[in-house]
């Protein structure tokens, strides 16, 4: 079981990697999302092609975090086994 302090640390892990991983990624996103919203000009067909890469952005947003997460479970896993 994960101590109070390395929960606290594992806490401070993931602020700082979600920040790494948002700027790569959420500008995209964020990106794609004004011209859905800015852009009226757009065929429907084009819109759902956009929707399509602003979906698969995400995705690989939470795949990328969910990784980091569990590298780190792995690493205070180990470090519990050496204590």
């Amino acid at each position: 079981m994960i101590s109070r302090i390395k929960q606290m640390e594992f806490h401070g892990f993931l602020k700082q990697e979600s920040k790494i991983i948002e700027k790569d990624n959420l500008v995209m996103l964020e990106e794609i999302h004004s011209i859905l919203k800015n852009c009226s000009n757009l065929t429907d067909r084009e819109k759902l092609d956009y929707c399509k890469n602003q979906r698969y952005l995400m995705k690989v947003y939470l795949r990328e975090f969910n990784k980091k997460i569990l590298r780190r479970n792995q690493e205070l896993d180990e470090n519990d086994i050496m204590l």
